[in-house]
């Protein structure tokens, strides 16, 4: 009897946590705060692109937690960033039911040569939301004009085109960063992938938060770029000290060994100026020390 007491108490609390954390998702979603995978994004997904310039092709792995994780398509631009952080925004205020990757028929890719092991993506929950283009441009702080929709459209094309493979031993799984997505002329019907889908709904613990006001303020892409990588990097932490060339190399993604000295000074100026951007406008307070080799993180509540 003692037993079944403790089970039906242990059910209650896990209960009573599941009910908590969805209401402090949702007060966060309403606050404007984002939640973010980290995995997804320390990656270095997003580029700073010169005007005029073709996006790169993404073939990065990194390991992580013990196993490891790719991810494939084409770069990302501050801006798919941005309406990526706002369809988030909108599934952590709407809270969707969450759908079962099996039941996305056809949308699991399968890996060649894997013996026909089953993708374990199909076991993992998806959220889908409909929402409409109005509501993602009033998140960005845009209009509803042509032109924003437009630049929705191509930054869900590039979304939905990147692959994520992770794999933990002989386990192994396989999604898109945006499962699929449907729209007209103003209605958008959204699937997110099932890493984001488990930080929104509890089952995850390694993300970042960031504001999307901020976000939509701080004025460069380099410095929207950087912001969003120092809060998944900060994680659950509440400080962290990075080189400033480290720094560099995560933004760009590109080594520092490979760049000309005139290159090296123009991104230097870039990400000093980001940082204090990021200083004046974030929760993120700054500071540098080693001659200003060594950038100090430290992280305040999102007011």
């Amino acid at each position: 009897m003692a037993y079944v007491s403790d089970q039906k108490f242990n059910n209650k609390l896990e209960k009573d946590l599941t009910t908590a954390r969805k209401i402090a998702r949702k007060v966060d979603g309403k606050k404007g705060i984002v939640r973010f995978d980290m995995a997804t994004g320390i990656a270095g997904l997003a580029k700073p692109l010169a005007k005029g310039v073709k996006r790169g092709y993404l073939d990065i792995r990194q390991k992580w937690q013990g196993g490891c994780i790719e991810f494939r398509g084409g770069e990302l631009t501050a801006v798919d960033l941005g309406v990526l952080f706002a369809i988030i925004n909108l599934a952590q205020r709407t809270e969707p039911e969450p759908d079962i990757g099996a039941e996305i028929v056809g949308l699991l890719p399968l890996l060649p040569n894997r013996n026909n092991e089953e993708n374990l993506a199909r076991k993992k929950n998806t959220l889908t939301i409909n929402t409409n283009y109005a509501e993602v441009n009033r998140l960005l702080g845009k209009a509803t004009d042509g032109n924003n929709i437009a630049t929705i459209k191509e930054a869900l094309k590039v979304l939905s085109l990147i692959s994520v493979y992770i794999e933990d031993g002989k386990k192994w799984g396989m999604t898109h960063l945006i499962n699929h997505c449907i729209g007209d002329d103003k209605s958008l019907t959204i699937s997110l992938n099932y890493r984001i889908a488990e930080v929104l709904l509890g089952e995850s613990s390694s993300y970042g938060k960031l504001s999307l006001k901020t976000y939509n303020e701080l004025p460069t892409s380099v410095s929207k770029i950087t912001y969003s990588y120092l809060v998944n990097l900060c994680g659950a932490r509440t400080e962290l000290k990075i080189g400033i060339n480290t720094l560099i190399e995560s933004v760009w993604q590109e080594p520092i060994a490979k760049l000309s000295k005139a290159v090296l000074n123009d991104r230097r100026t870039k990400i000093r100026s980001a940082l204090k951007s990021i200083d004046e406008l974030s929760h993120l307070k700054i500071s540098a020390e080693s001659q200003n080799e060594v950038v100090n993180v430290f992280k305040r509540p999102i007011v």
